[in-house]
Parts: structure tokens; sequence; C-alpha cells
């Protein structure tokens, strides 16, 4: 449900901003939460997404599931 995925996404960004890998911040789209990358940032390359891309998925992965 909306819920355990806000909260899944939640602890996701949290542990995405600890690991030092990335710093995405979050929105809300008709409620839900949602991660959010700065793209237009002048210090993002193109060789930084596959790396969010791939740390999302595995922190994502490690997650617990309710």
């Amino acid at each position: 449900d909306d819920e355990t995925l806000n909260a899944l996404n939640a602890e996701l960004l949290i542990r995405l901003h600890e690991s030092g890998i990335a710093a995405p911040s979050y929105t809300t789209l008709h409620g839900r939460y949602c991660l959010r990358a700065a793209i237009a940032n002048y210090r993002t390359t193109s060789d930084d997404l596959p790396v969010l891309v791939r740390a999302v998925r595995e922190i994502g992965a490690a997650l617990p599931r309710h």
C-alpha cells in the first residue's frame, strides 16, 4: 500500500544519504513519497546517474519488507 511504500522510500533516502553515494532530495506526488535527483545541478554528470540508479536498486533490495 502507499503508506508502506512511502516509508520504504523515506528509509531508502536516509540510507542513500548515509552511504555518501548520492544526496537526492524528496517530494510528494499525489500523496506518494518520491526520490528527487537534481540532474540540472552543474556538478552532476552523466556518469553520476548510473551510480545513483545502482545504489537505489541495491539499497532498496536490502530494505526489509513488511
